[in-house]
């Protein structure tokens, strides 16, 4: 994740068209694509989300520490934002995280993000 980001800011992101790894799918995968419909997996993927809103939080802020001199003043303050953003109230967050583009793709990932963060 951090070669990517850094790579997104300060450099360039392109699209390989040819793949890069072979991956075979058979019916014991624990990687690819997985049936939502058991509660225990829905209860799951809640969990994860909120761990996985901490983890970019904790990011956010080492990312700012580390190039502080370097980001863009504007880019530089969204960052210490969000590097902060658990201890706003709930309403502040669904805001901030609107207006800065941070709402996750996807209805599952959204909902998630707005109840558990």
């Amino acid at each position: 994740a951090f070669l990517a980001v850094t790579a997104a800011e300060f450099g360039k992101i392109i699209f390989v068209h040819s793949p890069l790894l072979k991956y075979r799918k058979h019916a014991k995968n624990s990687l690819g694509v997985q049936a939502v419909t058991q509660v225990s997996h829905i209860a799951e993927r809640f969990q994860k989300q909120r761990s996985d809103f901490l983890r970019a939080e904790n990011f956010a802020a080492f990312f700012v520490e580390y190039f502080e001199k370097k980001l863009p003043e504007k880019e530089r303050r969204i960052l210490e934002k969000f590097s902060k953003i658990s201890s706003q109230k709930k309403i502040l967050r669904w805001k901030f995280l609107a207006q800065n583009g941070f709402l996750k793709a996807g209805i599952f990932r959204r909902i998630a993000q707005l109840i558990r963060w």
